[in-house]
């Protein structure tokens, strides 16, 4: 650590030590950012007195590098610390700053034309809606095209959607944000000409709420009039599970069955026609700090469980890591997407196994932004999945955490036997 850094951790611990309350909830965000092991939070925690772990930790830190300081200075703020703490501690790191199209330190980083609550959605219509290198010659749904396409019948609706918002947590931190996804994406899909399935009563469900309503949107015989369907599911999540709002260890929505209740002999309705899934929910508890390219240090990140069941460990650790507002935000999925074996689904995750995704606590989340984004803007002339790759390139590229130091990686399943376009444009 350097010297500055170490002076004032040096000045400042023993009050750190006498007066630190949230202990626990500062080790388990120290854990997600990789400063501290489990095994190392559990040494700490198990000293016999409040001021012995606190001791214990800033021992711990001590012996680290700059990062371990910054994180811990990060920590205090994330878990409420008292002001009179957090004024210990001098932020060496990042002056005082707003998320701009310029970038921290000349990383790229949010900007407010990508995150924002969206008053109305307008597709682009100009003939050179084409992403960079694709293809001039654009399929049409009504001529010979050398690669099928899913048809979609204009004349009625496209299909059903359902969207589930969980924001307000019994066992974790709300996901401040959320709110402006659900209502940008419902745009979105209303501008596709997609019905919003029980558009008022999908938000913040309980296990058993959210499972009756994705069975029942899963049996419904309008499927069979319409052209495809799209399930949106805004949540916390871990180990191929999903949060809902009474969620802890055990009542968790399992990915695998939701895909299941989708497939052929479960869901004849939607037999031959995309099924299409787009979660915004974390995937482990690593954290992406980037490549060379934008002079990111290597990640020291908290591995993520490889066993068959969920981990027996608070599930909220990873929440606590929660920042406030006009910060970022991770909804802390890695083992365990397996995906239903039947044809024509398509699944895309807000970021790679094993890691977190982010989300910015008042614009939403950076993978529900890039979607709204290159959809509109795309859609006319691309299919989907070459559109989820420039989302992929979007997110990659243009956001970064509030701190610069964090990336994300979005990711897909593709199941599809055809090109998808989302209407109206290419159906006409």
């Amino acid at each position: 650590m350097e010297s500055r850094r170490a002076n004032a951790f040096r000045t400042a611990r023993f009050q750190l030590s006498q007066k630190l309350q949230s202990t626990q909830s500062v080790c388990d965000f120290l854990i997600a950012c990789g400063e501290l092991s489990d095994v190392q939070a559990d040494d700490i925690m198990s000293k016999t007195t409040r001021s012995a772990q606190n001791s214990a930790l800033c021992s711990h830190i001590s012996t680290r590098g700059n990062s371990a300081y910054d994180n811990f200075r990060l920590a205090l703020e994330e878990t409420n610390a008292p002001d009179f703490l957090r004024q210990l501690l001098p932020d060496f790191k990042n002056a005082p700053q707003q998320t701009s199209a310029s970038g921290i330190n000349g990383r790229p980083t949010l900007t407010d034309d990508l995150l924002r609550r969206i008053d109305t959605i307008i597709i682009n219509d100009s003939p050179d809606s084409r992403l960079a290198g694709a293809s001039r010659v654009v399929a049409d749904c009504t001529r010979d095209s050398a690669l099928p396409i899913y048809p979609i019948d204009i004349a009625k609706k496209t299909g059903l959607a359902l969207i589930i918002n969980n924001v307000d947590f019994a066992f974790m931190a709300p996901r401040k944000g959320s709110d402006v996804d659900h209502h940008n994406m419902a745009l979105l899909l209303e501008k596709f000409n997609f019905e919003i399935f029980e558009k008022d009563n999908t938000r913040n469900l309980r296990e058993a709420d959210m499972k009756d309503v994705i069975e029942r949107f899963a049996q419904q015989r309008d499927h069979q009039k319409y052209s495809c369907s799209v399930v949106v599911i805004l949540t916390h999540g871990k180990d191929g599970f999903l949060y809902a709002t009474d969620s802890h260890r055990d009542n968790l929505v399992s990915v695998e069955w939701m895909l299941r209740l989708f497939q052929g002999d479960k869901c004849p309705n939607l037999n031959g026609k995309p099924k299409l899934f787009f979660l915004q929910a974390c995937r482990g508890e690593k954290m992406d700090k980037g490549a060379d390219k934008y002079g990111f240090d290597a990640a020291d990140s908290a591995v993520a469980s490889g066993s068959g069941d969920v981990k027996e460990e608070s599930e909220d650790d990873i929440m606590k890591a929660m920042l406030e507002q006009n910060y970022d935000e991770v909804d802390a999925i890695a083992r365990g997407d397996v995906i239903a074996s039947q044809s024509d689904f398509f699944v895309a995750y807000a970021t790679v196994p094993g890691y977190v995704s982010w989300r910015n606590s008042l614009n939403g989340s950076w993978f529900v932004q890039a979607m709204v984004q290159v959809f509109s803007k795309y859609s006319k002339n691309e299919d989907l999945v070459a559109m989820m790759t420039e989302v992929n390139r979007l997110v990659q590229e243009k956001f970064s955490s509030s701190s610069g130091n964090y990336k994300m990686t979005p990711t897909q399943t593709n199941q599809l036997t055809k090109k998808f376009y989302f209407p109206p444009y290419h159906h006409r």
